[in-house]
């Protein structure tokens, strides 16, 4: 059960194994921080931030394999 201003993140590995120009993988670490970072902002920022973040870091190379990203928030009290 999510409490108040939990985020349950369902991200495929072709977030976590996009690799950069040096084949570093962008990585879990990564992502948890723009979680933790931007965790008042909406659902579609949070995953746009990531979307960004990772084109960033792949200098734009097309994806080896899918990047699929699903948030969702539970905000306010019950």
């Amino acid at each position: 059960m999510l409490g108040p201003g939990d985020i349950y993140a369902a991200i495929s590995d072709g977030i976590f194994e996009s690799e950069g120009p040096a084949g570093e993988e962008f990585g879990i670490e990564r992502v948890q921080a723009i979680l933790r970072e931007h965790r008042g902002e909406s659902a579609a920022a949070i995953v746009a931030r990531i979307r960004q973040a990772v084109d960033a870091f792949t200098e734009g190379a097309p994806a080896a394999d899918d990047r699929t990203i699903v948030l969702i928030m539970r905000g306010g009290t019950f």
